[in-house]
């Protein structure tokens, strides 16, 4: 049968401890000659337990048994119960005993070795996980550390793109209120000065039709006074000559060059005084 199996039919197994199930299985390995191996081989039959109750269970069972071992050697003479043919069965007994004591005895000593072995294994094993660890922890610090700094930093980040998201949507909106106030004012001032265009252009209009009317009449006055001029030098003329006449018949000689140089100054005069406008 499966040594387990012998284990699990113990009354009350289940309710043991890690210790009292190692002492137990010790002594099944006992009774079945089997020898005790290690604490590791044990807690894969007991199914729990640390290392160091199997190891206290193994050593006190171990203890125990030597010490009745050692009892039994110590006994010289055979027991006042035994007599006779039992003599000689009690010698080889005793002398297997020994042999069987001395050859435990090797072994535990060999289980000894390898337990300190494995002892100062697992110390070096635990020192090196415990340096891992503070490592580890340091490590861990140190990121949570960098974690936090960075939280920081991408809050500050996240406000300061916020704020300039706010100021960016106000200059938006500023420019788009100054355009739209510069594009009223343009078209504004655009219907204001087509406006003024079209009040000058009527107005030069109006001028220049005044200037036509007053060119037409101009020229109707110049006409006229040509006209008149005409007129007047025709009648200046005739006036002269008649003058002339009037001299020529009271003093029958030539016309003085004074007289007709007086004449020709009346007429520009005349001239002058019809121009003047």
């Amino acid at each position: 049968m499966d040594i387990n199996q012998q284990l699990q039919q113990t009354p009350n197994w289940l309710r043991l401890n890690a210790y009292e199930r190692a002492k137990i299985c010790c002594q099944l390995l006992s009774t079945l000659g089997q020898p005790i191996p290690s604490w590791m081989q044990l807690r894969q039959w007991i199914g729990k337990g640390s290392a160091n109750d199997i190891h206290r269970a193994k050593q006190d069972f171990l203890s125990e048994r030597q010490q009745v071992s050692a009892e039994l050697i110590h006994q010289d003479d055979m027991p006042t119960q035994l007599s006779g043919s039992l003599q000689e069965w009690w010698q080889q007994l005793k002398q297997a005993a020994e042999q069987e004591y001395s050859l435990q005895k090797q072994q535990w000593q060999q289980e000894k070795i390898e337990l300190q072995q494995q002892f100062l294994a697992l110390q070096n094993h635990i020192e090196q996980q415990h340096q891992a660890i503070e490592q580890l922890q340091q490590q861990l610090e140190s990121c949570q550390k960098q974690y936090q700094q960075a939280q920081q930093d991408i809050t500050l980040k996240e406000q300061l793109a916020s704020q300039h998201a706010i100021e960016y949507q106000q200059l938006v909106t500023l420019a788009k209120t100054q355009q739209t106030t510069y594009i009223t004012a343009q078209q504004q001032q655009h219907t204001q000065q087509l406006a003024d265009q079209q009040q000058q252009q009527f107005l030069l209009d109006q001028q220049m039709k005044v200037l036509a009317d007053f060119h037409g009449f101009a020229a109707q006055q110049i006409d006229l006074a040509r006209q008149q001029h005409d007129q007047q030098h025709t009648l200046l003329l005739e006036l002269v000559q008649q003058i002339l006449c009037e001299q020529a018949k009271q003093q029958p000689t030539e016309p003085s060059w004074l007289t007709i140089q007086q004449a020709q100054r009346a007429r520009l005069q005349h001239r002058q005084k019809l121009f003047r406008f």
